[in-house]
């Protein structure tokens, strides 16, 4: 993130859902920067996120800290998301994972 701190910049957001159709939903999250040609990518087990993402549905905002920061010392870089529905689909296929998991032996 250092790369591209304090510059202006755009952040292409895609939300890649993996399944195994026995109700694990994992959701990679790519973020792709428009200055330095950096990609970012992070997996989160959506049946453990789902909190998560109903959060990140109600807000279009995605938060991200650098993992050495220490609480009220350090920016958080904010991304507001362009397009809301790709959560909410993403939610959508969560959900219904879950009833899976919940249905099974």
């Amino acid at each position: 993130m250092g790369k591209v701190a304090g510059k202006p910049l755009s952040v292409d957001t895609n939300l890649n859902i993996l399944q195994n159709g026995l109700g694990d939903v994992f959701v990679e999250i790519v973020l792709t920067f428009s200055e330095g040609g950096i990609e970012e990518k992070i997996l989160l087990n959506g049946n453990k996120s789902l909190d998560f993402f109903e959060s990140m549905g109600q807000t279009s905002i995605l938060a991200l800290s650098s993992p050495r920061s220490h609480f009220g010392k350090d920016n958080v870089f904010m991304i507001q998301l362009p397009k809301p529905e790709k959560i909410e689909y993403a939610l959508d296929i969560i959900k219904k994972g879950l009833g899976k998991k919940t249905n099974s032996f």
